[in-house]
C-alpha cells in the first residue's frame, strides 16, 4: 500500500490551523498555556569529559544517542522545548499555524577544532538553538553544561522558566587568549510564554555579587526559519535582515569576504557596505563579520525565502547589547555537509549573535553588586519578504519596483488596537497629491499587502516622494521613503527644421510651452516661452543637444543631432 506523507501532513496542517482559528474566534473559550517535561534524544559521535568540560576522549567512528530532559511550553500559536540540562539552551520553536520549525537541530553532533587552542574547553560541538554563552567569547563556558532551573511563573495565563548558573568554573587547560578568569558573575534566562501570544520572551540578567569583573556574554541563536520538522537546515535564498547600512569584515578563510561588497574603509577594521552578505547564497565559505557601527533598530533575522517565513530576535533595549556577529559555514558547504562524516563539521544554518561588546575579545565591565538586564522576544513572521519594521504585534516591509509599491504587513493575533498601511504620494512642494491606507487584517498563515501603481494616478511632471507607512492608533510607526520622477510626453512630437541659423519647432496646436535647449553636460544654451504653434530658438552651431519641452504639466525630450552650422 502507497501512503501518501505529503497529503497526510497538509491534512494535518489544515486541520491544526481550523483548530487554530476555533481557539481564536469562538466565544467563551480561552486560550491556555500549558507545560510538560519530556525526553529529547540527540545523536552524536561519542566522547568523554574530565571534570572541568574538556575532551577527555572521544570516537571518530561510534555514533551515540543522549537523552535530556526537556521543558515543553505551548500555547495555541508557539510551541518551544528547552534543555536546561545541555547549555540552557531553546532547541526548538515550532510556529504551529504553518507546523514549521525555526531553530536549528544538528542531526548528528561531531566534536571539532580540538586542542586548537580557539574555543574554551579546546573543542566544540553544535547542537544548535538559542542558548545564553559568558562570560567569555566565542561559546563560552557553559555551552555543553548543566544550568540550574526553577518555575518563576507556572498558570493558564503565563509560565516562566528560569535557567540560571553562577561562574565558578576555572578550566586550567583553557587557551590563553580567554583570560576574564571566574567572575563570580551569575547569569539568569529566564523563558516565558503568554498564553494568546505568537511569539516568546527571554529575560536576561546578569548579576555580581563579587569584585569588578571583565566578561563577555552573547547571545547565540541558530537559526533556520520554515523548516519541517525533524529536518531543518537553511536553504541558499534565505536572507539576513539586519538594519545596519555598513558591517565590520573579521576572520574569513583567503579573504574570500572582502571583495563581496563596496568598500567603505580599507583600514583596521575593513568597512563594507551591508548588501550581497545578507544572502546566503552569496557565502562562498564561512566567516565571521560583525555589524558595524551598530544596528539602527532593536531586531534582525532571517526570511527563508522559499516560503517566506521568518523568525526575528526583537529588543526592548538595543543599547544593552549593541553587538552583533555574523557566521554561516558557507552556502554550498553547509547544504552539501553528511552529518556522519566526523571530519566534516560543517551544518546549514546562519548562526547570528547579541552581545554586550561589539566583537569577540572585546570585555565589557561589570562592576561588584552591579545588575545589567534587558529582554529579548522572537517573532515568527509569514508572507513577508522584506522587513523594515517590527515589534511584538507587527511585522512591515516595503518595496518598490519602477513604478508599483507594495507594502507587506504581517500580525499573527488580533490586538487591541489596529495597524495601518499607507500611502502618501507628495510633490515637490509638499502638496499630497495621493493618500490611501488599508487595515492589517491578523492572520497566522499569510501577510497582508497592499499595493499602489503610481503610474496610473495621472500625475504631471516632476519629483515626487513616495511614503510607504505602518501606524497604530494614529501614530505613525515607521515611514519608507521612496522617490518617483515623471518625465511626461507631450501627446505631439514638434517638426524639427533649421531655418536662417535658428531652430525651427512647428507644433499641431498652439498652447502655452517652456523651451529649453542643454548641451550633453546640462547646461541650458536657450530657452524661450511661447504658445505660438510656430516657434524659433537659437543654437550655437553642430554639435549634439538635449530639447525639452514642457506643457501642460508634461514633458517632452528628444536628443537631436545638428550637423551644420
Amino acid at each position: 500500500m502507497h501512503i501518501n506523507y505529503s497529503l497526510i501532513t497538509e491534512l494535518i496542517r489544515l486541520v491544526s490551523y481550523s483548530v487554530l482559528v476555533l481557539l481564536c474566534c469562538t466565544s467563551g473559550i480561552q486560550a491556555q498555556v500549558v507545560k510538560r517535561d519530556t525526553l529529547i534524544e540527540w545523536s552524536h559521535f561519542d566522547y568523554q569529559l574530565d571534570a572541568d568540560y574538556g575532551l577527555e576522549s572521544f570516537s571518530s567512528t561510534d555514533i551515540v544517542t543522549s537523552t535530556f530532559q526537556g521543558i515543553v511550553l505551548e500555547n495555541e500559536y508557539v510551541k518551544i522545548c528547552l534543555i536546561p540540562e545541555f547549555g540552557a539552551r531553546i532547541i526548538s520553536f515550532v510556529y504551529k499555524p504553518t507546523g514549521k520549525e525555526q531553530l536549528y537541530q544538528n542531526p548528528i553532533g561531531v566534536p571539532y577544532q580540538i586542542g586548537s587552542g580557539i574555543f574554551y574547553h579546546d573543542w566544540l560541538m553544535v547542537y544548535g538553538g538559542i542558548f545564553p554563552t559568558f562570560p567569555e567569547p566565542e561559546h563560552g563556558k557553559y555551552w555543553t553544561t548543566p544550568w540550574n532551573e526553577r518555575i518563576l511563573a507556572d498558570s493558564p495565563d503565563e509560565i516562566t522558566v528560569s535557567m540560571w548558573l553562577k561562574d565558578e568554573l576555572d578550566n586550567p587547560r583553557h587557551p590563553g587568549q580567554y583570560n576574564n578568569g571566574v567572575t563570580g558573575i551569575t547569569c539568569y534566562f529566564d523563558v516565558t510564554l503568554v498564553a494568546g501570544q505568537p511569539y516568546f520572551t527571554v529575560d536576561v540578567r546578569l548579576e555580581n555579587d563579587a569584585r569588578t569583573a571583565r566578561y563577555e556574554y552573547w547571545t547565540c541563536l541558530t537559526l533556520a526559519p520554515g523548516s519541517d520538522v525533524g529536518n531543518t537546515f537553511t536553504p541558499s535564498a534565505s536572507e539576513m535582515i539586519v538594519p545596519i547600512e555598513t558591517y565590520q569584515v573579521a576572520w574569513n578563510p583567503n579573504n574570500w569576504m572582502n571583495g563581496l561588497d563596496e568598500v567603505v574603509s580599507t583600514g583596521n577594521p575593513r568597512i563594507q557596505t551591508y548588501d550581497k552578505l545578507a544572502h546566503l547564497s552569496n557565502w562562498e565559505n564561512m566567516g565571521i563579520a560583525y555589524a558595524y557601527p551598530d544596528m539602527q533598530a532593536p531586531y534582525y533575522g532571517v526570511i527563508n525565502h522559499t516560503n517566506e517565513q521568518g523568525v526575528f530576535r526583537l529588543s526592548n533595549d538595543q543599547s544593552q547589547t549593541p553587538g552583533l556577529k555574523f557566521w554561516t559555514w558557507g552556502d554550498a558547504q553547509g547544504l552539501a555537509a553528511d552529518p556522519t562524516d566526523f571530519n566534516n563539521e560543517a551544518r546549514p544554518y546562519i548562526e547570528l549573535w547579541s552581545g554586550v561588546s561589539q566583537e569577540f575579545f572585546e570585555d565589557a565591565i561589570l562592576a561588584a553588586n552591579a545588575t545589567k538586564a534587558w529582554q529579548e522576544t522572537y517573532v515568527p513572521t509569514v508572507g513577508i519578504p522584506v522587513v523594515n519594521y517590527l515589534n511584538e504585534a507587527v511585522a512591515f516591509g516595503s518595496t518598490m519596483n519602477e513604478t508599483t509599491l507594495v507594502l507587506y504587513g504581517f500580525q499573527a493575533a488580533a490586538q487591541t488596537n489596529e495597524y495601518t498601511l499607507a500611502v502618501e504620494v507628495l510633490s515637490q512642494d509638499g502638496t499630497v497629491v495621493h493618500s490611501s491606507s488599508e487595515k492589517v487584517t491578523p492572520d497566522p498563515l499569510q501577510s497582508q499587502q497592499f499595493s499602489v501603481d503610481v503610474s496610473t494616478l495621472g500625475l504631471s511632471f516632476g519629483d515626487y516622494d513616495i511614503r510607504a507607512s505602518v501606524s497604530l492608533g494614529g501614530d505613525e510607526l515607521h515611514t519608507d521613503h521612496y522617490t518617483y520622477n515623471v518625465e511626461g510626453t507631450v501627446p505631439f512630437d514638434p517638426e524639427l527644421r533649421l531655418v536662417n541659423g535658428v531652430l525651427e519647432l512647428t507644433f499641431q496646436s498652439e498652447t502655452l510651452r517652456n523651451i529649453y535647449l542643454y548641451d550633453l553636460m546640462g547646461n541650458q544654451l536657450a530657452f524661450k516661452q511661447a504658445e505660438d504653434q510656430q516657434v524659433q530658438i537659437p543654437y550655437p552651431g553642430y554639435g549634439v543637444y538635449i530639447l525639452n519641452v514642457l506643457a501642460d504639466g508634461k514633458r517632452w525630450s528628444k536628443k537631436i543631432q545638428i550637423v551644420t552650422n
